[in-house]
């Protein structure tokens, strides 16, 4: 009995010493978990419809639709690499439609969180440079300015197509539709 409580114990304090750098990875695991599990994640064959959105007829928005996108972040700088992984989310339980009969608002809903991904796929490809240097050359602060900067540029752009006027967006949202498919199939 005593040889067997020691084998397990033993075998117990292995596992731990295995995995104890594993323990904080659990952790921001089962965080980056409690921060995703109630958003939509970007995927190719992933589009919004009317369900995503909460029904609020009293209410008066452009386009008759009110939605956010943003880019959801993890990021560590080890003793010799930089972790990083990002996804593009969109939050059901935040957004509102007022009118479910445009279908033009649900275009411009779908390009701007397609539009979000493409920003997102060019973070990773600037965070893909910034992991072939040595660790101590990148700061922390780099890596969030860099997504501060992307993001930046995606509101930028998304901030003009806002401004195109009324009788240009069916125009300005294809030509912006057409942009967003080529750059998603686009590898970077």
């Amino acid at each position: 009995m005593r040889k067997k409580l020691i084998l397990t114990g033993g075998f117990i304090l292995v596992l731990m010493i295995s995995f104890w750098r594993q323990i904080p990875y659990s952790y921001f695991d089962f965080q980056e978990y409690l921060t995703l599990r109630d958003k939509i994640i970007w995927s190719e064959n992933n589009q919004l419809d009317w369900e995503d959105f909460i029904y609020a007829p009293q209410q008066k928005y452009m386009d008759n639709i009110l939605t956010d996108v943003g880019i959801a972040a993890r990021y560590h700088i080890g003793d010799s690499q930089i972790e990083y992984r990002s996804t593009t989310a969109f939050v059901p339980s935040k957004f509102f439609v007022s009118d479910t009969t445009n279908p033009t608002a649900l275009r411009i809903a779908n390009v701007r969180f397609n539009l979000c991904e493409v920003y997102r796929r060019k973070l990773e490809s600037k965070i893909k440079v910034l992991k072939t240097k040595d660790v101590e050359d990148v700061p922390l602060d780099t890596l969030k300015n860099q997504q501060k900067i992307f993001i930046d540029q995606f509101e930028k752009e998304w901030d003009a197509f806002l401004d195109v006027p009324e009788n240009l967006v069916e125009k300005e949202l294809l030509e912006l539709e057409k942009r967003v498919s080529i750059e998603l199939k686009k590898s970077y």
